[in-house]
């Protein structure tokens, strides 16, 4: 943490992180991320595919907010970054038919939440109790039309993405 120097500015503080990426560090990364996401297939596979069973899914959610510690602990810190991570947690879960239906409450950051966690367990813990009592099982994603169906061509899948308009 760094004092700001602006004159004008009395008593302000400019806090920051700084994050080694070095081979090391990327191997480590990579070790962690192959795991939890062997650990996400594991838990989604067998009774629980397809499974409308809150409770069932307990294992499911707890390897989705663990791979997404690790994703927030080794992104660059962006707000962008912090939103992809968040919005890939959001389709994890969709995809295993939970729909999260509320917000992140006021003041909280997921992706500091992470960072300041020491250990996986910890940032799992704090988010579950706001993210999961907003989460409503739904297979309603089910009815809708396949992205293939829907964008054939690669010329369609460019213009859906784009933002470009005349």
């Amino acid at each position: 943490m760094n004092q700001n120097q602006d004159e004008r500015a009395e008593n302000k503080f400019d806090f920051a992180i700084r994050t080694p990426c070095t081979p090391s560090r990327w191997d480590e990364f990579s070790a962690e991320m192959t795991s939890a996401w062997e650990a996400l297939c594991d838990a989604y596979s067998g009774d629980t595919h397809g499974s409308t069973d809150f409770d069932a899914l307990e294992n499911v959610r707890n390897a989705i907010l663990r791979m997404t510690y690790y994703w927030y602990n080794f992104m660059p810190l962006s707000r962008g970054s912090a939103a992809v991570g968040f919005i890939v947690l959001l389709g994890l879960l969709l995809a295993a038919n939970m729909e999260f239906d509320g917000s992140i409450p006021e003041g909280v950051q997921v992706d500091w939440d992470a960072i300041l966690s020491f250990d996986p367990s910890l940032f799992i813990n704090s988010v579950k109790s706001w993210l999961y009592p907003s989460l409503k099982i739904t297979t309603s994603w089910k009815s809708s039309p396949d992205i293939a169906s829907t964008l054939d061509t690669v010329g369609s899948v460019v213009t859906a993405l784009s933002s470009y308009s005349d």
